[in-house]
């Protein structure tokens, strides 16, 4: 009996100290998971479930949007040239624009050759024009007199070319008409002694210098035209198909790098061939003298050009577009979504992208999205959206 009770005591205090053992364990493992955790673990996670991030968003709705493709070229002469003499002889004056850099208006004269030689056959030109006209008067009078001779006598057959002394007055017009022909060559070549411009323009060279001697066809100065200025723009595959389809003979401002306006040109031809090197389309506008402002040969412009209409886009700012290409929208429920647009298109500083699924619309295909995309953003994170003025939604 004794045996048995010991037995029953023994049995209740080693139950009672292996609960203790197991409360024990339980607790020391709570309390070496709350050591492991940080403080400032601890704080985050009491902080993420009492506040939601507050995220800008701006109301996007799909309208038809009209692109324009940006492109880059060099403002190029219309005319670049080389003049040349036109007969032989000294340089015997230059002016004192008559340098590299200069800006000459057209019909300038430059410089001045002698012309004493070019004076004497002109003169001696005059002369046998003259004598020629006093030949042909002769050879008039004489056919008349033939003429009258040949009606006195009575006959009545036609007179013979020879009887009228017709073949000597053919030669005596043709003979007058050769010297008025060599006249109008020695005045022309007169007037090449005086080397004019064709044009207004900058001299790029001067080639020849005061008292230099020079042959016919010697190069004198390079000549490039300032007013009339052309530009050659080169597009991608993708600009090429993007461009308005009534891009032929339209207008668009010409900036200059630094976004000033310098003038205005049309666009005239283009299209007709790919460059075998670049692969690329070319383009050519005419810039319109009226409008030029600033422009000068050489520059480096942009230029705007008009592009299709875009229908079902979205216009948004530039901030909204992540590096990675993605648009975060927010759906009715305040939670992140992402969107990756197939088709992005740059204007000034806005982008537009087509319309998202309406299944990520807020209301009525009008979407919400966020305006600064931060690192924290995750799909299907719960944000408080906070709404910010649109500005400008289309053009």
């Amino acid at each position: 009996m004794r045996d048995n009770t010991k037995r029953a005591i023994f049995l209740i205090i080693a139950g009672t100290l292996f609960i203790l053992a197991l409360d024990f364990l339980e607790q020391g493992a709570d309390e070496q998971g709350l050591m492991e955790q940080s403080p400032e673990e601890m704080l985050v996670e009491n902080y993420a479930t009492v506040f939601l991030p507050s995220v800008s968003y701006i109301n996007a709705q799909s309208t038809e949007q009209r692109n324009e493709i940006t492109a880059f070229g060099e403002l190029k002469p219309r005319w670049d040239v080389v003049l040349k003499a036109q007969v032989n002889g000294a340089i015997k004056h230059i002016i004192p624009e008559f340098e590299a850099g200069s800006l000459i208006q057209k019909n300038t004269t430059l410089l001045t050759i002698e012309d004493s030689r070019h004076q004497s056959q002109k003169t001696e030109v005059q002369l046998a024009l003259a004598q020629a006209k006093l030949q042909l008067l002769q050879a008039k009078k004489k056919t008349n007199l033939a003429e009258q001779d040949w009606l006195r006598s009575g006959m009545r057959s036609e007179p013979s070319d020879l009887t009228l002394f017709k073949p000597q007055l053919k030669i005596a017009e043709q003979a007058l008409e050769s010297y008025q022909q060599q006249l109008a060559v020695a005045e022309k070549n007169l007037s090449y002694t005086q080397v004019k411009t064709p044009y207004t323009g900058v001299i790029t060279q001067r080639l020849v210098g005061l008292g230099q001697q020079v042959q016919e066809g010697e190069p004198l100065l390079r000549l490039i035209d300032h007013q009339n200025l052309l530009l050659r723009l080169p597009l991608s595959e993708e600009q090429w198909q993007m461009l308005s389809k009534n891009w032929l003979n339209s207008q668009t401002s010409v900036y200059s790098t630094t976004k000033q306006l310098i003038g205005t040109a049309t666009v005239t031809r283009g299209g007709h061939r790919v460059d075998s090197e670049t692969r690329q389309y070319q383009l050519f506008l005419q810039l319109d003298p009226a409008q030029n402002k600033s422009a000068l040969p050489g520059q480096f412009v942009q230029v705007n050009l008009p592009g299709k209409a875009l229908r079902n886009y979205i216009n948004l700012p530039e901030s909204a577009l992540t590096r990675e290409g993605i648009v975060w929208l927010i759906d009715q429920n305040d939670t992140l979504r992402t969107y990756s647009p197939n088709s992005i298109h740059y204007l000034d500083n806005r982008v537009m992208v087509p319309a998202p699924s309406p299944l990520l619309a807020d209301t009525q295909k009008n979407w919400r999205v966020a305006t600064q995309p931060l690192a924290f953003f995750l799909t299907g994170k719960k944000v408080h959206a906070s709404h910010v003025s649109t500005g400008i939604q289309g053009k």
